[in-house]
């Protein structure tokens, strides 16, 4: 009996405590500190893709026109990444600094050494709310496969 009451006693609180910690975490209230970005404390996002072709529109892998990055400059702000082997397509989604705002998002195939592969494609992007936004389409990075 005495077992029944102490088990009850500290199992009481700690359920209380759990069940408190589970409506905070569910009830979407936030506390954030941090910085607030664009208008209304938000911070608009843009989802960039990328296609390699060849000249006739046929896909092309990474390796096969020698390609190590993908690099997306937003108006001087580059955001690199790897180009698979393997891989012909791929996307990146990056955060932009503010709302009411117009982007130049230029996409770019570079080889090991930084030396451009295909001509760079470049779309305009009008972020006028806060929310998230995609390029019109695919960037098309038309190469010419090495010849062997």
């Amino acid at each position: 009996m005495n077992t029944n009451c102490l088990r009850a006693f500290i199992l009481g609180p700690v359920l209380f405590a759990l069940a408190v910690g589970l409506a905070l975490t569910a009830s979407g209230c936030v506390v954030d500190g941090g910085p607030s970005y664009g208008y209304g404390g938000c911070q608009p996002d843009v989802f960039v893709d990328w296609q390699i072709q060849n000249p006739a529109g046929g896909q092309v892998t990474c390796d096969a026109v020698g390609a190590a990055t993908v690099v997306i400059d937003i108006d001087g702000a580059d955001y690199p990444q790897s180009c698979p082997a393997g891989y012909s397509y791929g996307s990146q989604d990056i955060l932009l600094q503010q709302t009411n705002a117009s982007y130049n998002i230029t996409v770019n195939l570079e080889d090991k050494n930084g030396v451009a592969l295909a001509v760079p494609q470049t779309t305009t992007l009008d972020a006028a709310s806060c929310q998230s936004y995609a390029t019109p389409g695919p960037a098309i990075l038309v190469v010419t496969p090495p010849t062997q």
